[in-house]
């Protein structure tokens, strides 16, 4: 599937809504900017009270050791309370993180079910990488966004108080700073876009290659293969080597404009201090307080670089997210119970269309299934029937006509309405790398042993479990490489046969099982497939023997 090689960027609008969406609300971000400004006063009311300690040390009179000794404790106590307050935000800062990726992760697998044209690769790169980029983007950098803004200003206020001159010099030279960091913010924002972009590219060529390496290495063109990925990796390499040296740019800039405006202002007041202008406390607290001016300032820009990847990320997976269906609410009002006994599929004049609103790709069809009664649909490649399976499982693609299962259009339910009534065996079914329970249980878990061995045996899997030692925990390998298609089609169908749905949907199950296995599980799941309503897509041998057949291509149903 196609993905466009840049999302467009965020407005602030949408930046609120999705940090809303992926924290559950502010409060965890409004956390995280109070800490900060804690954090920020506490340096402040140190830097006041050090100030005060030296020039108590230089005291002459009798109190000089109480005061000292006074003054040097509350020191001590701040830099606890400080060193107390940092610990707490960064373990906020890495809870908050761990929250948003695992959301971020949570809305891209469900914009992926709803349609999204997601590639695998993509989407892989992104739930293995991207999204604990916007975790660090949502926990770091916005907060630091608004503490940049806010925390100098109250500093320069405070400066201001002690020595006007001093607060325009620091000003003056702050000011400068947001100009510096727009210049290289954008740059860097496109550098991450584009990284993002190669990571991706990278991501889906190696998963591409990965997936048919028996066939290059069958066509001798492994070393092809070797030199697209090493092409796309150097690229990638390249560009994480262009955004390093732009976050180095960034903290170098503001590294020297931080010493340029603490250098003016020690120099401005040490004049003014030999001259007799100014006192030792007022001074020095103008030139500790410059300091911390442009800690905020500098920790804004290096939360900026790390987080930059994060936003291009959540960019696109706010792109998927609008590409993809609607989410359905889950109904106020119970639906009347289809789940738990076979229901009636009814069609009535029913156009079908293979994506939402694309072309209709079947029309006319009318046929009514009654429950626990079977059907085959047939017909030629391209004719539909696998999209009539799609939009019997909720899929938006009924484009006219009626569609009901039991009391409901299926396009009406919720996704835990459709998975309590429907199961349907995929001609590609998914196996997940682990073992054979987990993939058993993957739709009923905790389920009985003894229900699991008698599915085993039924569904013609025991000489699969027999075969290892490991019995039903072997492994079966990523996308289930160790099993063969029969095998993977029998482990989907014994999966569905543990759900006992009301509704069963087969997909092509006969074309990777022979004869002698079809006539087996005919025998097997007789009493199990004349209990529920069933519909087979099947070109040649269908497991339903002997069912009425709708022929998509005449749209005739015969016996």
């Amino acid at each position: 599937m196609a993905t466009p090689g840049a999302a467009p960027a965020l407005s602030r609008a949408e930046l609120v809504a999705w940090r809303r969406r992926l924290l559950h609300g502010d409060w965890r971000v409004i956390d995280l900017e109070l800490f900060q400004v804690l954090v920020s006063l506490i340096n402040v009311a140190t830097v006041l009270l050090a100030t005060t300690l030296v020039v108590a040390m230089t005291r002459t009179d009798g109190n000089v050791r109480i005061s000292v000794l006074f003054v040097a404790a509350i020191v001590v106590g701040l830099l606890l309370i400080r060193a107390g307050a940092r610990t707490g935000l960064h373990a906020a800062e890495r809870r908050t993180a761990a929250m948003a990726a695992a959301a971020a992760r949570s809305e891209m697998l469900d914009a992926i079910g709803r349609g999204a044209a997601v590639r695998a690769g993509v989407a892989s790169t992104f739930v293995a990488r991207n999204a604990a980029d916007v975790g660090v983007f949502l926990s770091r950098a916005l907060p630091a966004r608004v503490a940049a803004l806010w925390i100098p200003v109250v500093i320069l206020a405070t400066i201001g108080l002690i020595d006007p001159l001093s607060a325009g010099i620091a000003a003056a030279v702050a000011l400068v700073v947001p100009l510096v960091l727009i210049l290289l913010g954008r740059r860097a924002a496109a550098e991450a876009e584009s990284g993002l972009t190669r990571l991706r590219s990278l991501g889906g060529r190696a998963l591409e290659l990965l997936d048919g390496a028996v066939e290059l290495r069958a066509l001798g063109a492994v070393e092809r293969g070797k030199d697209e990925l090493a092409a796309a990796t150097a690229r990638m390499v390249e560009s994480t080597r262009r955004s390093l040296r732009l976050g180095l740019q960034s903290a170098t800039s503001l590294d020297v404009l931080a010493g340029a405006a603490v250098g003016l202002v020690a120099m401005v007041d040490g004049f003014r201090l030999l001259n007799g202008t100014m006192g030792l406390g007022h001074a020095l607290a103008a030139v500790l307080l410059t300091v911390e001016v442009f800690a905020p300032l500098r920790a804004a820009g290096a939360a900026f670089h790390a987080g930059a990847d994060g936003r291009a990320a959540l960019a696109m997976l706010a792109a998927a997210s609008r590409v993809a269906a609607p989410k359905r609410p889950e109904p106020t009002t119970p639906l009347p119970a289809v789940a738990s006994a076979p229901a009636v599929v009814a069609l009535s004049d029913v156009a079908l269309t293979s994506v939402p609103g694309g072309q209709v790709v079947a029309k006319d069809l009318s046929v009514v299934v009654p429950a626990a009664g079977v059907l085959v649909v047939t017909g030629a490649t391209g004719s539909g029937k696998s999209t009539l399976l799609r939009a019997l499982m909720g899929a938006p693609l009924v484009a006219g006509g009626d569609l009901r299962v039991g009391n409901a259009r299926p396009a009406d339910l919720s996704p835990r309405q459709r998975s309590a009534l429907f199961a349907i065996v995929d001609q590609q079914p998914l196996v997940v790398a682990g073992t054979l329970r987990e993939n058993l249980e993957l739709g009923s878990p905790g389920v009985s042993h003894r229900s699991m061995a008698d599915t085993i045996e039924r569904c013609g899997l025991s000489a699969l479990v027999a075969r290892s030692a490991l019995g039903v925990e072997q492994p079966v390998g990523e996308e289930g490489r160790l099993l063969s298609a029969g095998e993977r089609a029998r482990l989907a169908l014994a999966r569905v046969v543990l759900r006992e749905p009301g509704v069963l949907l087969l997909d092509e199950i006969g074309a990777h099982l022979d004869d002698a296995t079809l006539a087996e599980l005919r025998t097997s799941l007789g009493a199990f497939l004349a209990s529920r309503t069933v519909i087979e897509v099947a070109h040649e041998r269908p497991l339903l023997k002997g069912a009425p057949r709708l022929d998509l291509g005449s749209l005739l149903v015969t016996s």
